[in-house]
């Protein structure tokens, strides 16, 4: 009550409507039950220990206050949100097991009806296949494996060959196919879940934050040794050539050809060598896109130019035109390599996918 009147109107229509209903139906529940432990009716009673069972849901709530039960969390949305496709596969389940039984009911209650001794055999095929319902039964309690094969497979082969066939052919297209199908349907909804939900994704994004800069930090550990904290010029370009570096930075798909490009653009502040706080900012700055390195390299060059010639005009009002000049020409010049390098890029995307068969390359033109 305190709650109602603490939020008002937000209680039933704010951000966390949902648990706030939650919390209202297990208050309403142990009101109920205290009034109805006031009765004395037998199946009052019974009434009463349902209720109280109905006290297990209070540790749901968990799930709303403590973070670290977040893939509990995650694992409940998946399931509410792939309630849907779980009624179309229990339809379509019920389809099959209907059709299969309509045909293996009918042939065995023919055989059955012909026989003019009890046997073992016939007390099988009546107690599995009695009916269409129990034969629904039997090949469900089959395909999830509580029912033995080799009794009803034996079973049927004293009907005919044909129905043996028919049960395996059964049992062999619900576990193989149908089932995995379900299993790539929830998968996919689960992903899906995990990709539209906000908070999920912040959570995601969070955790791969956090591994990328344990990472990166395993990485500065590798290239200082000497636990100085910060890597000059030299050693950062020694560093780079070692095996083991080479290896962590390719998790990253870091491919350093110029090392010394690399260092000036982990500089920041200029000052001839990297802390830990650069190299990580620079290269999670970095991360995610696709040959990044050449391209903020160049970037940073043109930047120092345009502020190196921006220093001479600024004393010298009539270099103006010579220092304009210069600067469209060095402009020109890094837009026609960077273009020449996506280009590049693109045609070997183009040769690689030529290769898989994906697209034919023949006859595209490249676009600049």
């Amino acid at each position: 009550m305190a709650r109602i009147l603490a939020h008002e109107g937000h209680f039933l229509v704010g951000p966390d409507w949902r648990w706030n209903y939650f919390d209202s139906t297990i208050v309403l529940i142990s009101i109920l039950e205290r009034l109805v432990s006031v009765v004395g009716n037998s199946s009052v009673f019974r009434l009463l220990r349902i209720m109280r069972l109905s006290r297990s849901t209070r540790t749901m709530r968990l799930v709303r206050f403590f973070p670290s039960l977040y893939p509990l969390q995650f694992m409940m949305l998946s399931c509410a949100n792939s309630l849907p496709a779980l009624g179309w596969t229990c339809l379509l389940v019920l389809i099959l097991l209907f059709l299969f039984s309509s045909v293996l009911t009918s042939g065995i209650a023919h055989f059955v009806g012909n026989l003019t001794h009890t046997s073992e055999t016939a007390e099988s095929l009546r107690r599995h296949f009695a009916n269409v319902p129990m034969c629904m039964l039997t090949l469900f309690l089959s395909f999830i494996g509580e029912v033995e094969f080799r009794d009803v497979i034996l079973s049927l082969l004293e009907v005919d060959t044909v129905y043996c066939v028919l049960y395996v052919m059964f049992l062999i297209f619900v576990t193989l196919a149908v089932m995995n199908v379900v299993n790539g349907i929830f998968i996919s909804e689960a992903m899906e879940l995990a990709s539209q939900d906000r908070e999920i994704r912040q959570r995601g994004e969070l955790i791969r934050s956090r591994k990328n800069l344990q990472m990166l930090s395993t990485i500065f550990r590798e290239m200082d040794p000497d636990d100085t904290g910060f890597i000059g010029k030299v050693d950062f370009e020694e560093q780079l050539q070692r095996p083991v570096v080479q290896s962590l930075l390719s998790f990253f798909n870091f491919d350093v050809t110029d090392a010394t490009a690399f260092f000036k653009l982990l500089d920041v502040d200029e000052n001839g060598c990297v802390d830990i706080e650069e190299f990580t900012v620079g290269c999670l700055r970095m991360h995610g896109k696709s040959n990044a390195i050449d391209m903020e390299i160049s970037i940073q060059e043109t930047k120092r130019l345009v502020l190196s010639i921006a220093q001479e005009l600024r004393g010298d009002p009539a270099k103006f035109d010579s220092g304009r000049a210069s600067i469209m020409e060095a402009s020109r010049g890094h837009k026609s390599t960077l273009v020449d390098r996506m280009t590049m890029m693109e045609e070997s995307l183009l040769g690689i996918e030529e290769r898989l068969g994906i697209r034919h390359a023949r006859g595209h033109r490249l676009v600049r």
